[in-house]
């Protein structure tokens, strides 16, 4: 919270969170809330011997909930949450997920969507996969990371 309004008093950046988590906790999720193909796609890149993971800014009881409602919990081999570690743009996550699955960070691949992906991807020195979607901002990142952009449907 303190990255996206750092001018926000400890206090009301507490009232945020606080109302954010109760929007968020309010709303039934399930598979249908993911975009389309994403849940086959994940099934087929976990077939074929990738690691997947997730580091969010979501709390634990947030990232759970979204897991188990989609019924994706079980296609993950790790997961970090902001309330468990440095939250983005902080590295830490990424660094964490790489030690916890023993895999190369030369090896791996990060998809994001935010300013926030692209500043940590940035910070840790990451290959990313940027989608875009209708929340992401633009940023002074754009013309120093490299990525690759998909605007449509990836064939897998």
């Amino acid at each position: 919270m303190q990255t996206l309004f750092p001018e926000v008093d400890k206090q009301k950046q507490e009232r945020l969170v606080a109302c954010y988590s109760q929007k968020y906790f309010s709303k039934p999720l399930g598979r249908d809330d993911l975009f389309p193909g994403v849940y086959e796609m994940l099934v087929k890149l976990n077939e074929a011997g990738y690691l997947l993971a997730v580091a969010t800014g979501k709390t634990r009881v947030g990232l759970q909930k979204a897991l188990q409602a989609t019924g994706t919990e079980e296609l993950f081999r790790a997961t970090r949450c902001a309330d468990e570690t440095a939250s983005k743009p902080d590295p830490r996550m990424l660094r964490e997920i790489i030690k916890h699955t023993n895999t190369k960070k030369e090896r791996s691949l990060m998809v994001g969507d935010s300013v926030h992906d692209l500043q940590m991807a940035h910070n840790a020195i990451f290959l990313l996969l940027r989608c875009h979607v209708a929340h992401t901002q633009k940023n002074s990142y754009n013309n120093t990371i490299r990525y690759c952009a998909c605007n449509s449907q990836l064939n897998y």
